[in-house]
């Protein structure tokens, strides 16, 4: 794995902090990132699900929880960072800010 910038990434990934409930995080984010996708398909094309908006807001804020607590590991405990990380991080606090939008709505 190569890191863009920073230290490395392979440290990070590959610390005891690299899994989750014995499930790898990478794992972990491309299923986040496939559900935000398919969840917010189905609400542009329409969907009868009423909680459709709030589901992808609750899930989106347990990822921005889980980077924040990530990072906080990488910065404090490992002193290393991965680039790659933290580019995940920030597109999850994206996704976050924008349910906060379609929640309220």
């Amino acid at each position: 794995m190569v890191c863009i910038f920073g230290q490395s990434c392979e440290v990070v990934v590959e610390s005891k902090w690299g899994t989750t409930l014995g499930i790898k995080n990478e794992l972990i984010g491309i299923i986040f990132y496939i559900a935000v996708l398919a969840l917010s398909l189905w609400q542009v094309i329409g969907s009868e699900f009423p909680k459709l908006s709030e589901l992808i807001f609750f899930i989106s804020a347990m990822a921005a929880l889980g980077s924040t607590y990530l990072l906080i590991i990488q910065f404090s405990v490992l002193k290393n960072f991965c680039s790659w990380c933290i580019f995940s991080a920030v597109i999850n606090y994206l996704i976050f800010i924008t349910s906060i939008f379609l929640f309220i709505k």
